[in-house]
């Protein structure tokens, strides 16, 4: 999994040597969208890593689910979550 996210200044370079025909405001509009789809990919990706797990995967695993999986839903588990704050 990359977990290197490129800035969208140098993404915007990148596209001004590879696109010069593009305009400005259309290499800076196509950075920013490259730079947040690189974000998305890598918090949702997923990683049976635990030292470097994703965000959603890191949080599954904290409550429980893994290879074997878990009883119940995440529904289940939020809720059992809840309840246990509320005794304390």
């Amino acid at each position: 999994m990359n977990t290197e996210i490129k800035r969208f200044n140098d993404i915007e370079k990148e596209l001004h040597a590879d696109y010069p025909n593009l305009t400005q405001y259309e290499r800076l509009k196509l950075a920013v969208e490259i730079e947040k789809k690189e974000i998305l990919r890598n918090g949702l990706a997923v990683s049976h890593k635990d030292d470097n797990a994703p965000a959603l995967v890191a949080i599954a695993l904290a409550l429980g689910y893994g290879d074997k999986g878990n009883e119940g839903s995440i529904n289940d588990t939020l809720k059992e979550l809840v309840e246990i704050n509320r005794i304390k």
